[in-house]
């Protein structure tokens, strides 16, 4: 990485490797009523990685959303899995699922506003599966559409 990613936290879950960015007002054990909204981002076949890579799929698009976090413009998780062959399907759409329910009630997380996003293949899978399997509050979106908004 030509940037630093030390403000993505490192998680292996079923044994899926990703990262989550945590928005910029969360206060952990705080009862302040906030909930809030969540990005996934599925990589490209570029970025496919083993459990132990853990951060190549931040090269595209990483460090703009984290700089969005930092500097308020967007107050929300970012959660960037790791695919281990760059393809998308049900067994990871499953288990992001059970990783959302759960933070929403560890984290805070707000299931009716999800956003999913993806490049190249990840892109592809945005719209064969997520919507289905993370029911109606996701919505899927275009890479560039999205990134668009934040500049």
């Amino acid at each position: 990485m030509s940037w630093n990613s030390d403000l993505y936290k490192s998680y292996i879950f079923q044994n899926m490797a990703f990262r989550v960015k945590f928005p910029k007002s969360y206060q952990h054990g705080v009862n302040d009523g906030k909930k809030y909204p969540v990005m996934v981002f599925f990589h490209g076949v570029g970025e496919a990685g083993s459990v132990y890579d853990n951060e190549f799929q931040l090269l595209h698009g990483g460090e703009l959303m984290k700089n969005a976090v930092e500097n308020g413009t967007y107050d929300g998780y970012l959660i960037y899995p790791q695919s281990l062959d760059g393809t998308w399907g049900n067994v990871y759409f499953d288990k992001i699922k059970e990783l959302l329910d759960s933070m929403a009630v560890q984290v805070k997380v707000d299931l009716n506003r999800i956003c999913v996003n993806g490049l190249s293949h990840g892109g592809l899978g945005t719209g064969t599966g997520p919507s289905a399997t993370l029911d109606d509050g996701c919505h899927a979106t275009h890479v560039r559409r999205f990134y668009r908004l934040l500049q």
